[in-house]
């Protein structure tokens, strides 16, 4: 035997298997089989249930993203069947009892309602007897809260939800909106991006973050969200005045003066709309409330006594601290057609009557 022989194999009578290479190769292969599976069933949620049930289970997760509450549930009842196990498909057929409900409720058909909630209910409940933390019982646990007007459990229930892995439009829409009515804003604004990141070009999504980063004084963030409306429609006269109040604030008010004569300007709306609209904003935001109080005053020489000016002038007045006009106003709106927001506003500026006659 060569001295090279002998070099690469120094115990020619051991078997392979005892031989160190292979023993460490082998302890790699295994690790990497560990790993991989470990990942697999990590990213796999579904792992061990059939892939009949997975496929209908899909299937149901799409209608419902339709709001196809009746395909939905024919689907995800086909998946629980299938595997019984499966909390994610009964949590979502409770999810799809819920929308049938609120459907009937549309209807105004209170019995059928009634029956789909309770019916939603056994399903969440079946899957939260699997599985104590399924999010998407608990999101629909959320919904229920919710209908009972009972808000604080609602937020409890959806923050679960959303700890449990839940992501969806619906989801962070109804938390923004949740945490908006708790003055939380900015676990609002955070809610609220989320839910842009599902569906970036909603329009009801975009205004409540322009209107709330507006809030918060930060006009350029307000800017670009009002901005990014106005690429939608540039002709939507609303958008642009709350586009121009917001570059106005943020230091640009050549540009944003050029918006609101613009639509002012504007042909395809009545002068006496126009006029109210711009007013509002220009009052409502602290842009320029004497600008705003002249144009009210011309939509209201248009018309006399019309319900719309007289909620602007009576707020512009006490924008402007003449608290005696701001009553007057706003107390022949609320003869004219009460409203809570216009009683509220009435009570603040009957307020600030009394302490200023107190001076």
């Amino acid at each position: 035997m060569s001295d090279k022989t002998k070099k690469n194999n120094p115990n020619p009578g051991t078997p392979f298997w005892k031989s160190k290479r292979f023993i460490i190769i082998t302890m790699v292969c295994i690790a990497g089989i560990v790993y991989g599976g470990m990942k697999y069933f990590s990213h796999n949620p579904y792992a061990g249930i059939p892939k009949r049930a997975i496929d209908e289970y899909k299937l149901g997760v799409a209608a419902l993203e339709k709001n196809d509450p009746e395909q939905a549930l024919s689907a995800l009842l086909k998946a629980a069947e299938l595997d019984q196990t499966f909390a994610d498909a009964q949590a979502r057929i409770g999810e799809a009892y819920f929308m049938a409900a609120m459907k009937h409720k549309s209807a105004k058909n209170t019995e059928m309602k009634n029956a789909m909630l309770e019916q939603s209910m056994v399903f969440v409940n079946k899957a939260l007897a699997i599985d104590l933390n399924n999010g998407f019982a608990h999101q629909t646990l959320g919904y229920h809260a919710y209908e009972k007007n009972n808000l604080d459990e609602a937020l409890r229930e959806l923050e679960r939800a959303e700890t449990a892995g839940v992501h969806s439009f619906d989801l962070h829409t109804m938390l923004g909106y949740l945490y908006n009515e708790k003055e939380e804003t900015a676990k609002c604004i955070e809610q609220y991006q989320k839910a842009l990141e599902f569906r970036p070009a909603d329009i009801k999504t975009l205004h409540n973050l322009g209107e709330l980063f507006f809030e918060v004084e930060n006009f350029k963030k307000a800017s670009l969200y009002f901005g990014d409306l106005m690429k939608q429609d540039p002709n939507d006269n609303g958008v642009k005045a709350n586009y121009a109040a917001s570059l106005w604030k943020d230091g640009d008010q050549r540009k944003a003066k050029e918006l609101f004569e613009q639509i002012l300007s504007s042909p395809r709306t009545s002068k006496f709309k126009v006029f109210n609209s711009v007013a509002w904003v220009l009052i409502d935001k602290d842009v320029d409330v004497e600008w705003g109080i002249d144009l009210a005053q011309n939509a209201f020489d248009l018309k006399p006594n019309n319900i719309e000016s007289l909620d602007v002038l009576g707020w512009g007045y006490y924008k402007h601290k003449e608290y005696g006009k701001a009553v007057d106003y706003l107390n022949r709106s609320m003869n004219i057609a009460p409203s809570d927001e216009v009683r509220q506003r009435l009570t603040m500026a009957k307020e600030k009557l009394d302490e200023s006659l107190k001076k």
